[in-house]
Formats: C-alpha cells, structure tokens, sequence
C-alpha cells in the first residue's frame, strides 16, 4: 500500500517544507533519525551521518544532522 506512494516527490516536499519552516523559526541544526536504507535520500538535503548505526524498532538506523547555511 505504502509502495505505491513512493517515488513521487511527497517524502521530498514534505522534507523541504520541514527545512523551510525550521529556517523560518531560526532553527540553525537539524536532526533526524533515518533508516538506513533511507540515508541517502536524506544526503541529498544536506544531512550528514552522525555516529554509528544503531538498532530502533528492531530496524538499522543512523542519527543524521544538517547545519543551515
């Protein structure tokens, strides 16, 4: 079900919107915790790996920040 939404840009227009609105607020670090196998798309907005992988929920996660510009 979830699948069929994906590859659509709404994880990227709801991520930007994010990223506009912590801007707005004067919010100069931004962090978030990614799936793994999600880490790339999030590099693509400026987040970088922080620390090692980790498990949450029984899945392989890695804590990720961004510094504005």
């Amino acid at each position: 079900m979830l699948a069929g939404w994906r590859g659509r840009g709404i994880g990227a227009a709801l991520l930007k919107a994010l990223m506009a609105e912590a801007a707005r607020r004067g919010m100069r670090r931004l962090a978030l915790s990614a799936q793994t196998h999600a880490v790339d798309f999030y590099a693509r907005f400026g987040f970088v790996p922080e620390g090692p992988e980790y498990q949450e929920a029984g899945l392989p996660h890695q804590a990720m920040e961004r510094l504005a510009d």
